[in-house]
């Protein structure tokens, strides 16, 4: 999707590498502030949060060039995000270098996350997205082709500083995208598709915590077995756009190998175990009820005329299960629905309003006896990328 996302990631696109005399610097600053209400001081705690931050800029070294570094925090200590060099040798190509995201996912890869339909990344993505690692990525985005691909080489290990291990990941893309989908397509077209999969494979995991869940308060509501080995993650997904209404579907599975140490001595074979697998589904609707209407990961665009803004309504549907396939592992997993009302203001501000519920197929162990909860909370965006 050309956009933000593409501006973003490649800067002024062209062949010619002369440095450019007054070397541009976009700075990155966002902020999110919430006000939550939780049923149980054991799930988080409500009143006041800031569940993310980022800092950062871009640079244009060039006319094709860019360099990225960016800080966040995201509930659990300050780190690298979005850090590395970006290169686009051909108007249709792009290559990175560094510590970026994972293609895998729509709402992981091509959204950035304050601007979601509903505040905060669906539990599914939360699970199985691999996030971030180490890695070079090429990105191929044909003007006359209804294409995009890519294709990424990283450690699998969703560190800034480096691997776990000595192996290497692999991880690919490919969507069939048309209308106002595609990359080169005028935002103004009424309709838009994207289809697409995508899958990881990482030959070897060091011990670990698997797959498991969360709430956007950051609840971890079923207990992660550790896995070892080999892991794979495939995904698909759907994006529909017709004039101000948007669909989401995405899904995947996650096949994560156990091996065990036996006698206590690393030099000698684990004994494998059961693999275990985790799959979920989330299905999200979006209406753009007053100014325009959604185009890649552009800004939700705001009414030029009135200067009122952009007001989106959207809602949720997601199930996930955690945990199967292994009989020494109790599985869970949970129904979840959402909704949010978001108005998107210029310049860059966002209010927003949204609630969560939760069902769990089993109790957590820090609320026995509970099989449901919920989040409600109130949010203040600010985006400057």
């Amino acid at each position: 999707m050309r956009g933000a996302v593409l501006l973003l990631a490649f800067g002024s696109v062209g062949v010619a590498q002369a440095a450019r005399a007054d070397i541009p610097v976009a700075p990155i600053l966002v902020l999110d502030a919430d006000y939550r209400q939780i049923p149980r001081d054991q799930e988080g705690y409500g009143g006041f949060a800031l569940p993310h931050v980022q800092l950062g800029a871009a640079v244009s070294m060039t006319d094709s060039v860019q360099a990225i570094a960016t800080l966040g925090y995201a509930g659990e200590g300050i780190g690298l995000s979005d850090t590395g060099i970006r290169v686009a040798p051909r108007h249709d190509v792009g290559v990175s270098v560094g510590y970026f995201k994972s293609p895998l996912f729509i709402s992981g890869r091509d959204q950035f996350e304050e601007r979601l339909p509903v505040p905060e990344r669906s539990m599914v993505v939360q699970a199985l997205w691999p996030g971030r690692d180490l890695g070079v990525e090429g990105h191929w985005f044909p003007e006359s082709w209804p294409l995009e691909a890519w294709l990424r080489i990283s450690n699998g290990f969703d560190s800034s500083t480096g691997n776990d291990n000595a192996s290497i990941a692999l991880s690919g893309r490919i969507d069939l995208a048309l209308g106002r989908a595609h990359a080169g397509a005028d935002p103004r077209e009424t309709y838009g598709l994207r289809l697409g999969c995508g899958a990881l494979w990482d030959p070897k995991v060091d011990d670990r915590a698997s797959v498991t869940g969360k709430t956007p308060a950051g609840f971890v509501f079923w207990r992660a077995p550790i896995v070892s080995a080999a892991r794979t993650v495939v995904e698909g997904h759907l994006l529909l756009q017709a004039g101000p209404v948007q669909a989401t579907v995405e899904g995947g599975a996650a096949t994560e190998e156990r091996t065990l140490d036996t006698d206590g001595n690393p030099n000698t074979p684990r004994v494998a175990q059961p693999s275990i697998t985790a799959w979920g589904v989330a299905g999200e609707v979006a209406w753009t009820v007053t100014g325009e209407h959604r185009s890649g990961d552009a800004w939700p665009a705001t009414n030029a005329i009135s200067g009122f803004g952009a007001i989106e309504v959207a809602t949720r549907l997601e199930r996930l299960k955690l945990g199967t396939g292994a009989v020494d592992v109790t599985s869970g997993g949970a129904w979840s629905t959402s909704a949010a009302v978001r108005w998107w203001l210029k310049p860059r501000l966002a209010l927003s309003v949204a609630g969560y519920g939760y069902a769990f197929d089993t109790a957590p162990l820090q609320t026995p006896g509970n099989t449901t909860t919920w989040l409600a909370l109130a949010r203040l965006t600010f985006s400057l990328r």
